[in-house]
């Protein structure tokens, strides 16, 4: 704090000091603000100094003990040890006593005031100034008010008057000491918060504390006095008596001999590879023998971090993690989820997770979005998923499901078998559409993999390709076009021989296409991920665009998706959605026709052809509703079509 001497009259300022109990045990004082005092510029020449009256100060005494008072001292002179009543204070202290001992109880509170007469003033540096009289006017305490220990005293001030002898650019410390009773002691712990790793399974871990003796050096040079020690556990996490060495005890006691000042507690932790989270004790004091007193200077805490990695191991079954056997799974760390033997399904929660699905046809689920996630999926090494959540590290997963599809790495699943029998039938990749459509005839059983090739075979594209070759020119070119080289005798021969005796086209083409050859040679596709549209998440992104004229934001598409999981119709979201104010302010005042001309416009980015606006306008004549004709527009195959880019390989999301 500067202070600016006034040219005439006097100031007022506040003063603001920080109390803390160190002192008496031997630190530093209760508290100490520097003030510089500076006089204003042209009047520094004359010589003047400060004088100061009317100190006012707001004392509460929280030591637990009654003291008959404390002490304010000007640093420019060395300062006090801690004080006992009677002792001799040397010059520049104000002493603010009550008019007998014990004037102070504990937690009370009083305004001092202390007005020092001229020519009574701190003086400068090297200077002798007159004693400052020690305040004991019982009248002159008066008021309420506080200064709490390790707070700020609130209110404190003086009057700063010009023209007396304390010099140009002076400055002092204010500072505070309680006066205690001789005979009296007062026990603390040293305040702090020690923070330690727990340590692995065989390893132990040592926290040391420090009890603090202070107060009337009388009693402490005398008196051997005991305390009482307790581990308390505390906090959310408290720490409990398996965190210790066997046999440690959570009580003691300390034995302070005369003119001992401190002593320590150590107590061994006990490390282990359990994770549970980080864990709290405080040591307290209790108990003290004779007249010593147990003072509060402060928490003194220990906390116990936890080192051990979070290892999840799940159930040799089906798992679902979180699920109804693992309610409370995830704690948002960086966890390690073992899934084991069974086909499981694994949600990661917030943070760098490591994944391990095991034997078993193994999911992992993340709620973002595929073209907002950095996926790396590999044969060989460990994949990766980087996303809002943080980076995860999977193996021996085999479907990766994200908000708007998955991606399936495993060769023996349907959309592999799929996907190879596009390849070997019409030697392309599949359409999304197509690919979507047999891997769910195969998933949900509803036709076996010799159908779906059957379907394949008496395709027209299929016909176009092999239509017209003989059972010899059929095997040749299923050797070329499946497995691009030429065929071996042996192979031809028996090939071309079932073909003769009945073997159906379309059970060749599965030989072909599942044959060991060609799964391995198209592993380098399959291993890498097959990705397949989450076809709910396409619905949806589709009214958006038709409702909206737009592509959905993530938070929306994936409440929407929520609530279809759950039970609600397509149809109730699109009623929803036109019962929005943004539809009804692009919609609402338009006649049928109109809005039909727009519909055609917005969804179909096309005027729209008669044939369609006339049924579709008779339509809304005859009672249908606006959201179901909405509906079938956004779902109609122009409207797909015209839409896969954006969505087919994941949404392009807002």
């Amino acid at each position: 704090m500067t202070v600016t001497a006034p040219v005439q009259g006097s100031q007022v300022f506040q003063i603001s000091v920080d109390y803390t109990p160190t002192a008496i045990f031997g630190g530093a004082a209760h508290g100490i603000t520097d003030i510089v005092f500076t006089e204003p510029a042209g009047d520094a020449a004359n010589g003047n100094g400060f004088r100061f009256s009317d100190f006012r100060f707001q004392f509460t005494n929280d030591l637990g003990v009654p003291v008959d008072g404390f002490v304010l001292y000007n640093a420019n002179e060395s300062p006090p040890a801690t004080p006992d009543v009677g002792s001799p204070h040397p010059t520049n202290y104000a002493h603010f006593h009550g008019v007998e001992e014990n004037t102070f109880a504990p937690l009370e509170s009083r305004v001092l005031l202390q007005d020092f007469v001229t020519p009574a003033n701190f003086g400068p540096v090297g200077t002798t100034s007159p004693e400052i009289p020690t305040y004991s006017a019982p009248g002159q305490i008066q008021a309420s008010g506080t200064i709490q220990n390790g707070q700020t005293i609130n209110g404190a001030s003086m009057t700063l008057h010009q023209g007396e002898n304390t010099g140009v650019n002076d400055s002092f410390h204010i500072a505070f000491f309680p006066i205690l009773d001789s005979g009296q002691e007062l026990l603390a712990m040293s305040a702090g918060e020690l923070t330690l790793a727990e340590g692995t399974e065989g390893t132990t871990t040592t926290y040391t504390f420090t009890a603090l003796r202070g107060g009337a050096s009388d009693a402490i040079n005398a008196n051997t006095t005991t305390v009482d020690y307790s581990i308390v556990p505390t906090g959310t996490a408290p720490v409990d008596a398996s965190d210790f060495v066997a046999g440690t005890s959570l009580q003691g006691t300390l034995t302070f001999a005369p003119g001992e000042n401190s002593k320590t507690i150590d107590i061994v932790v006990a490390g282990d590879s359990v994770h549970e989270g980080n864990e709290t004790f405080v040591v307290t004091l209790s108990n003290p023998s004779g007249a010593a007193v147990v003072v509060d200077a402060g928490a003194a805490t220990g906390t116990v971090t936890d080192d051990d990695p979070d290892v999840r191991n799940l159930t040799d079954g089906n798992d679902q993690w979180p699920g109804p056997a693992f309610p409370s799974a995830s704690n948002g760390g960086n966890e390690t989820i073992n899934g084991l033997t069974g086909n499981d399904v694994i949600t990661p929660g917030a943070g760098d997770d490591t994944i391990d699905g095991g034997p078993g046809f193994d999911t992992a689920v993340w709620s973002s979005a595929r073209q907002y996630t950095a996926i790396s999926i590999s044969p060989g090494a460990a994949d990766t998923v980087t996303g809002p959540d943080g980076t995860d590290t999977a193996t021996n997963i085999e479907s990766f499901v994200f908000l708007d599809g998955q991606y399936i790495a495993d060769a023996t699943h349907p959309a592999a078998q799929v996907h190879r029998l596009y390849d070997a039938a019409l030697d392309r990749a599949p359409d999304m559409d197509g690919l979507k459509a047999w891997t769910n005839a195969l998933t949900s059983n509803s036709q076996t993999l010799q159908q779906v090739a059957n379907g394949f075979t008496t395709s027209a594209e299929f016909q176009q390709r092999y239509g017209d070759l003989d059972n010899g020119g059929f095997v040749t070119l299923l050797y070329q076009n499946v497995l691009d080289r030429a065929p071996d005798a042996p192979g031809l021969a028996a090939w071309q021989g079932a073909l003769n005796a009945g073997m159906t086209r379309a059970e060749a083409l599965v030989g072909f296409s599942e044959s060991p050859e060609n799964v391995q040679r198209s592993g380098v596709t399959t291993d890498n991920g097959l990705w397949l549209r989450d076809d709910q998440a396409a619905t949806i992104a589709r009214l958006y665009d038709s409702v909206f004229d737009r592509l959905p934001d993530p938070g929306g598409l994936g409440a929407w998706k929520g609530a279809v999981q759950s039970g609600l119709a397509y149809q109730q979201v699109a009623e929803g959605f036109t019962n929005s104010a943004e539809f009804q302010e692009a919609y609402g005042t338009l006649d049928n026709a109109g809005f039909v001309r727009q519909l055609y416009l917005n969804v179909l980015d096309r005027e729209a052809d008669p044939g369609g606006f006339a049924a579709w306008k008779g339509a809304l004549d005859a009672g249908v509703g606006r959201a179901s004709v909405v509906l079938d527009f956004s779902e109609s195959r122009e409207h797909q079509i015209h839409l896969a880019g954006q969505i087919d390989d994941g949404i392009w999301l807002l």
